[in-house]
């Protein structure tokens, strides 16, 4: 059985070269060739560069034609806020839309989302009907504290669960309190609790489930390591286990570059028999001098010879704003002993004039290199901005 190496995962977000020149993303098309599927996205946008609508279809090899998929309509605020998400789905009998899924957000004058209420199609009647609301509150920094879910039962709104929020003097969330509602009354579920060094990297996760007789009950937990210079170096989960102890699951170590950027990502798996760690799959990268990944290559462990087989392969390509424009997939063919196309993905942009103002609600495609440093700036000149237009001193 091979194992595929095919798919890129982007996001969207903020981003600019420059003051002037910033990329939309227009249409995504995928090949597959293993199954000959292909697939297309496309996004519309406001003169503000927010994503008005974002639409899938499959290529139909009967009628050479792309078939409707799915549909999403957006709309927003004069500050950018979404203020509505339709969804669609295509009935292909009927070759029409039908309204499926609408999420209705109201905002306090900070721009926190305030209410979110989600709404479902009653084909039966043509009307929306309440389905669930979420009701948030922030604090002073903008952090969220409270998240209250309701759900419409019975022509009213019932409390079905509630999530409580804690963070340290630096925003680094803390605690995560979990409720269920249960006997007209809100019931501790689950906690997930966090730990940073002193550079506010996250270096463990603890989660507990809530036991009314026994208290807190551990179930799993996991650690960051980093090296020096802030990079992470290895992850590791462990189970709690009925023996009142900590146990190791599963290791992922991490070798990167001078710049931060991965080279080498190694799977470990552990044996109880041995106490010893023992090698599950590994992938090697390399990047371009911004820092954007241009290879990926997968391996798998080969207990009976201990050797790494290598599996799967990606390729990326770049256009001149560090925006990928080409992804090919390939698996290795042991029969021919060579790499075979997997599928591709290619991505289509247009160039947009905007303002630093206009940043923070605009939609674009990320490069790898701000994925990984985890934060976004713009440079304009001699300047540096977040994307929310402030300037970085």
């Amino acid at each position: 059985m091979r194992k595929l190496f095919f798919g890129v995962i982007y996001m969207t977000g903020a981003i600019m070269v420059n003051a002037t020149d910033v990329q939309l993303l227009d249409s995504v098309i995928t090949e597959v060739y293993i199954t000959g599927n292909i697939t297309k996205s496309e996004n519309t946008y406001d003169a503000n560069g927010n994503c008005l609508s974002h639409a899938t279809y499959v290529w139909n090899k009967e009628t050479n034609i792309w078939d409707n998929s799915g549909r999403e309509e957006d709309t927003y605020d004069s500050e950018g806020h979404m203020l509505t998400q339709t969804i669609y789905t295509w009935l292909t009998d009927k070759k029409i839309w039908r309204n499926s899924v609408k999420n209705e957000f109201s905002y306090d004058t900070k721009g926190n989302c305030l209410i979110r209420t989600t709404y479902r199609w009653n084909a039966s009647t043509d009307t929306w009907d309440n389905y669930l609301t979420e009701a948030s509150t922030y604090d002073a920094y903008g952090n969220l504290i409270t998240a209250v879910v309701r759900r419409w039962e019975n022509g009213a709104w019932k409390n079905t669960g509630k999530v409580e929020y804690t963070y340290d003097a630096k925003n680094n969330l803390l605690t995560s309190l979990i409720y269920n509602w249960k006997n007209e009354t809100f019931t501790k579920t689950s906690l997930y609790t966090y730990s940073y060094d002193s550079n506010g990297n996250k270096i463990q996760y603890l989660y507990q489930t809530w036991n009314s007789s026994l208290g807190w009950s551990n179930q799993d937990v996991e650690y960051w390591t980093y090296d020096e210079y802030g990079y992470m170096v290895c992850y590791q989960k462990c189970e709690w286990w009925p023996d009142g102890a900590w146990h190791n699951i599963d290791k992922i170590e991490y070798v990167n570059d001078s710049y931060g950027y991965q080279l080498e990502a190694i799977w470990y798996g552990w044996d109880a028999s041995s106490n010893t760690w023992y090698y599950q799959s590994k992938s090697e990268y390399s990047n371009d001098s911004n820092g954007n990944l241009l290879t990926g290559t997968s391996f798998v462990w080969n207990y009976a010879s201990s050797t790494w087989e290598v599996t799967g392969r990606g390729e990326n390509s770049y256009n001149e704003y560090g925006n990928i424009i080409e992804h090919i997939g390939y698996y290795w063919n042991p029969e021919t002993n060579s790499w075979e196309k997997d599928g591709r993905t290619t991505y289509y942009y247009h160039n947009m004039s905007s303002t630093i103002e206009q940043l923070s609600t605009t939609y674009y495609q990320l490069s790898t290199k701000l994925l990984r440093d985890g934060q976004l700036f713009i440079q304009r000149g001699d300047k540096t901005y977040t994307v929310t237009g402030q300037e970085v001193k």
